[in-house]
């Protein structure tokens, strides 16, 4: 569960990344300069957004609630 948990906030990381150039643009905007999404520049020094550097305090407050005492799978 670990290994997957740290997959999915590097592969949101990662997306952030990527998608930072376009923030807050309009979608004719991104698709004007950007027909093909996969073209985005990743900078060499990939510089995240606030999206990303919330993850850690969600991930804190998850998994107390995860761990509660009583809670199914299928709860959390």
């Amino acid at each position: 569960m670990r290994k997957t948990a740290t997959g999915a906030l590097l592969g949101l990381a990662i997306g952030d990344a990527i998608g930072r150039p376009t923030e807050f643009q309009p979608v004719e905007r991104i698709a004007a300069d950007w027909p093909d999404w996969r073209g985005l520049p990743l900078p060499q020094r990939a510089l995240v957004t606030d999206d990303t550097q919330m993850r850690p305090g969600l991930r804190r407050a998850a998994v107390p609630v995860a761990h509660s005492p009583g809670r199914t799978r299928s709860e959390c």
